[in-house]
């Protein structure tokens, strides 16, 4: 397994987590970080989708930065 698709496995997993959790706050940072291995991993397809997921997850104050970061 290349070290991107690793990341992205340990990303995804984090994902699950944090949903188990009811961690709002985390699923958004982990969908933020899974959309940029994904970026970094040449998956594009996949970016939009988790980026937006991201965004969506996120309140309109208080989490500016990660909203940025997604964008």
């Amino acid at each position: 397994m290349g070290l991107y698709e690793e990341r992205i496995q340990q990303a995804e997993e984090a994902l699950e987590i944090s949903k188990q959790l009811s961690d709002i706050s985390a699923q958004a940072q982990c969908l933020g970080n899974l959309a940029w291995l994904l970026f970094d991993g040449k998956q594009l397809n996949d970016v939009e989708k988790a980026a937006s997921d991201a965004i969506e997850l996120l309140p309109e104050e208080g989490e500016q930065f990660l909203t940025c970061k997604c964008h």
